[in-house]
């Protein structure tokens, strides 16, 4: 299985495609934000239908066809601020989305990405079953297909 994270780097081909097509968060690209890695980065929009087919496609072409199961990770949304994350960040840094605003639309994002793998998936091999193993538990009948496990948890002495 392959990680697959709803965040694309400037200068690939994914991110080139999603950006010449609107379907990136820009904020992240104007403010010239780095993810923990040191590289620029923004993540799409994922209440757009189009940006998630695309981003099927994307998965599709180079990891599906192939045979690959995905890992879906990054989807809790704190990767989309600089750390520690708060909410005012990821209302700023996911704005607009196709539905609303981040404020309103914030915890909705990962059941949107889920769906994008979900039904491309079904469209792709309608006689397959489904499974992928995610980070984050989404309360909808399209989440009982995956396997989730509880995320990178840290602990400290103080806490």
């Amino acid at each position: 299985m392959i990680s697959v994270w709803g965040k694309f780097y400037t200068g690939t081909d994914n991110f080139q495609a999603m950006q010449d097509r609107g379907f990136l968060y820009q904020l992240n690209l104007q403010d010239h934000l780095k993810d923990w890695i040191g590289f620029p980065y923004t993540f799409y929009d994922a209440f757009n239908p189009e940006a998630r087919d695309l981003f099927w496609n994307q998965l599709d072409r180079r990891l599906f066809q192939a045979g690959r199961g995905c890992v879906v990770d990054g989807r809790e949304r704190a990767d989309l601020t600089p750390s520690p994350p708060t909410i005012e960040w990821q209302h700023k840094y996911m704005n607009p989305t196709a539905k609303g605003t981040a404020a309103r639309m914030l915890n909705a994002w990962s059941l949107e990405n889920s769906r994008a793998i979900y039904e491309g998936q079904r469209q792709s091999a309608p006689n397959q079953r489904v499974y992928t193993l995610t980070r984050f538990r989404v309360r909808r009948p399209a989440a009982l297909w995956r396997c989730t496990w509880s995320g990178d948890v840290t602990s400290t002495w103080t806490a």
